[in-house]
């Protein structure tokens, strides 16, 4: 993976993140700056990508396919990482009905050509949806699969003991987790 952008995701209005496309990447920051999130955005963009080649098949991420709507997906289904709600994914919770919130990830393909596949998300209401907003991928291509590993720790011995509120309130609390990256079939 060489680059991540986030488009109104979570804290993140307008970001582009260049990686280290060889070795290994680090994150770090202060508490709040971040890091989390980007680590989510990674876990939300593999499993939306799942979802669209299950259910519409692998050419549904090519750059020539034109998707005419969204894959409708229950939000209760939508479970790549642990939120309250979906309107969590976008920045202060605001969303309108449209494609606004998008993942973009970029990599260097087998014939050391840039590559990228963008996810767009809709949430209206109780309405939510996937769909490739963008990609340069042709048939041929590898797509990488992301790994995200949840956090473990941080968890209470008597958090079953909790109500429903007290669980949510601890999301998020604890260890970020980690993102591995294997290069696609």
């Amino acid at each position: 993976m060489n680059l991540i952008e986030l488009r109104n995701f979570k804290k993140f209005e307008d970001i582009n993140i260049d990686l280290n496309e060889n070795g290994l990447t680090l994150i770090s920051g202060v508490n709040n700056s971040g890091k989390t999130s980007l680590l989510h955005a990674l876990a939300v963009w593999e499993y939306a990508k799942i979802l669209l080649v299950n259910y519409r098949g692998q050419d549904s991420l090519l750059e020539d396919y034109e998707a005419e709507k969204g894959l409708g997906i229950a939000p209760e289904s939508f479970s790549p990482i642990s939120i309250p709600s979906l309107r969590y994914l976008w920045k202060d919770q605001k969303t309108n009905g449209s494609y606004q919130l998008k993942i973009k990830v970029g990599w260097k393909g087998s014939v050391n050509k840039n590559l990228f596949l963008e996810l767009a998300y809709t949430l209206n209401g109780n309405n939510f949806a996937i769909k490739k907003s963008d990609s340069n991928l042709s048939a041929s291509d590898k797509i990488p699969t992301i790994a995200y590993l949840p956090p473990f720790g941080g968890m209470n011995e008597n958090e079953n003991w909790l109500s429903l509120a007290d669980r949510r309130k601890l999301i998020g609390k604890g260890q970020a987790g980690s993102v591995f990256l294997s290069k696609g079939k």
